[in-house]
Formats: structure tokens, sequence, C-alpha cells
């Protein structure tokens, strides 16, 4: 039934501003849900990202393609990212009938990483949309990743707490903060060090 899919399946949605490791985090959550052996789906909703440290099971590169929607309307790059989006949502229903397909092979997890441009969660209705449309399959969590780096910065911690705290009164739900050092997770691979 819908109630006891809704009920065992959580999706995470994982923001942050561009280069902050959102795609290192998806890695990082998929590699301990394959160890524990647990099942789970991953969507890749950044169309210009070249080359993804994970193997996704949804991506919009598939769906859209980021260069033809610049050269095609003459837009730079961030307005082409809103618009791929745009036209990628207008598929969204087919992907949640997918989803709920998985209803009796116990699907637990959907991770979805997004770009590095928060305009798509911040204004753009197409965040508004996904999130919504998700929420209303999954229980959701949104994962707000920082990089320890620019976190010493003052202005730029106080800045990425203000876009969580918009995307948390636009989104309305529960949002982590996750803190990643990357020196240290590149010195040992083996090593996922997450501080929030």
């Amino acid at each position: 039934t819908i109630n006891h899919f809704m009920y065992y399946r959580t999706s995470v949605i994982i923001l942050g501003m561009a280069g902050s490791g959102k795609s290192t985090f998806t890695l990082t959550i998929s590699d301990y849900l394959k160890y524990n052996n647990i099942s789970h789906y991953i969507i890749n909703l950044d169309p210009g990202c070249i080359k993804l440290p994970y193997i996704s099971n949804i991506d919009i590169r598939d769906t859209v393609n980021l260069r033809a929607i610049m050269k095609y309307h003459s837009m730079g790059p961030n307005a082409s990212m809103i618009v791929a989006v745009n036209l990628f949502i207008t598929k969204f229903d087919e992907l949640m009938k997918v989803f709920f397909q998985f209803g009796n092979k116990r699907l637990e997890y959907l991770i979805v990483d997004t770009p590095g441009q928060m305009e798509i969660f911040l204004w753009s209705i197409a965040g508004f949309i996904i999130s919504s449309l998700i929420k209303f399959a999954f229980r959701t969590l949104i994962v707000y990743v920082f990089d320890l780096k620019k976190c010493v910065n003052i202005n730029t911690f106080l800045s990425n707490l203000l876009i969580c705290s918009c995307i948390l009164f636009r989104i309305k739900t529960k949002i982590l903060l996750v803190i990643i050092d990357f020196n240290r997770f590149l010195i040992n691979q083996q090593q996922r060090i997450i501080v929030g």
C-alpha cells in the first residue's frame, strides 16, 4: 500500500554552494548504503557536471543537454541550468511512478544530488516542485553541505547560514547542516569526515 511505501522510504536532498562537496558527500552516503546492503536510488540533478564520482540511477543529463540549451536560447550557464531543471520537472511525474513501482522491493533511500546554483531552490518554481513531489512520497531531509575551508571566513559562513535559512522557509522541511573537511578527506579516502 502507499502508506507502507511512505513509511519506509526516506529521501535526502543534498544542497550547498558550488564546490561545497555535494557530489563527494553523495558518494560517501552511497558507499555507506552499499556497504550495509541498504537499497537506495541516486538522482543527479546537475546538468552541468562533466563526471560524477558515483553511479546515478537517474541522471538529468540523459534528459536535457545543457550546452544545447545555452546555444539554442543564447543563455549563460546559470540561466541554462534553471531552464534544464525546469524541462526535467515536466517528466518528474513519470519519475515518481518509477519510485512507486519499487513499493514491494523496499527501496529505503532516495538520494538527490543537486547543482550548486542555489537559485533553483531559492526562488525558482522547479526546486519547489521537485522538493514538494519528493516530500509527498518520502520522508524528506535536506542536507546542506559546507566546505570547512570556506567556513573559516565568518562572512562566508553567515552567508551560507542565511541561504540555508531561506531554503528552510521555502521548502519547509528538516535541514541538517554538514561541514566537510576536504583536506583530511583527501589524505585518507577510507575515512569519511563529517562534522555537523
